[in-house]
């Protein structure tokens, strides 16, 4: 595949791989800091409104490893996987738009987002070694999406915090 495709559209479908990191990197931690606002709109405990963050990072992390056996066995492609993760997320998403009352309804929307980001964070690393030479893979595309993991974690953390106090 590397050999086939025009730097243009590796580096075109790379950058998309990383707006796609930058994306679920933001939608995992979003809630943190504002628990106890959803605890009070839900009429849930804090530690209840917490678990719209953890459970879904559990079942991603479950995901992830069911995703990378299903690959490393030859069951499926990548492809197929990544497309199915990014249904699974973009449907959580638009399902968390619409709830405004049920805290059940809202955590089974979670879940699905978790499930996806699972599948796509087992595989992104995989599929950013399929475009590129292993020369170029060492040096910047492997670096890259663990940086904007690390740094829009925290930019999202630190600007709910202030959205929140203002």
């Amino acid at each position: 595949m590397r050999q086939n495709w025009p730097t243009w559209q590796r580096e075109l479908c790379y950058a998309s791989l990383l707006l796609t990191a930058a994306t679920v990197s933001i939608l995992k931690t979003i809630l943190a800091p504002v628990n106890a606002i959803l605890a009070t709109e839900f009429n849930v405990s804090y530690f209840t409104a917490a678990s719209l963050t953890g459970l879904p990072i559990f079942l991603g992390a479950a995901a992830s490893i069911g995703s990378s056996m299903l690959v490393k066995g030859g069951v499926t492609g990548k492809r197929v996987l990544m497309l199915a993760a990014g249904m699974l997320m973009f449907v959580g998403s638009m399902w968390n738009m619409h709830v405004m009352d049920l805290f059940a309804e809202f955590m089974v929307a979670r879940c699905f987002q978790g499930v996806g980001w699972g599948v796509f964070d087992a595989l992104i690393g995989e599929g950013v070694g399929d475009l590129f030479f292993v020369s170029f893979i060492l040096s910047v595309s492997q670096a890259l999406p663990n940086f904007i993991w690390e740094k829009v974690d925290g930019l999202v953390l630190m600007c709910n915090r202030h959205i929140n106090d203002g």
